[in-house]
């Protein structure tokens, strides 16, 4: 089920593999915004109107988590291609307090794969931490609409293939 808290929709589905010791190709840009637009497809198919009344709670956490890691992929996106730092407040989660020396460090970077480094890899984990207060999967409402609807779950665990 696309809903289901460690479904594809509770996953970021944009990859991110840059090297920061050369610039950017354009083919690893391109692939970047392929996957913000498929990521943008998956947000718009997280329509609340779209699902049950009882899953609104489940399907605007997942909307919200989606749009968080499309944000956080179009402020690397901007920074690759202008080198303007990305911003850290995402709807209303400020996370300057939390991830502001990151940004600082960023401006004073002695270089631009020192400044990529702390985009990729600081930046991203920083804010992911602070992406927390978003709040957790509303996994009581799930239960209670499989509940309601006489829907068991169970775990079917992959074959070992050789």
């Amino acid at each position: 089920m696309l809903l289901h808290e460690r479904s594809s929709y509770a996953s970021p589905s944009i990859r991110f593999a840059f090297d920061c010791k050369s610039q950017p190709d354009s083919s690893g840009l391109r692939q970047l915004r392929k996957d913000i637009d498929a990521s943008q497809q998956i947000i718009d198919d997280l329509d609340p109107g779209k699902y049950p009344q009882e899953l609104s709670a489940v399907v605007t956490y997942l909307r919200e988590q989606q749009s968080f890691w499309v944000w956080q992929a179009k402020e690397e996106l901007n920074f690759l291609q202008s080198g303007e730092v990305p911003a850290l407040v995402f709807n209303n989660l400020d996370m300057n307090q939390k991830c502001g020396r990151v940004i600082d460090r960023m401006r004073n970077a002695r270089s631009a794969e020192q400044a990529c480094n702390l985009t990729i890899f600081e930046w991203q984990n920083c804010t992911l931490g602070a992406r927390e207060k978003l709040g957790k999967y509303p996994k009581a409402q799930w239960d209670s609409f499989l509940k309601s609807r006489g829907i068991h779950e169970r775990l079917i665990m992959p074959a070992h293939i050789d």
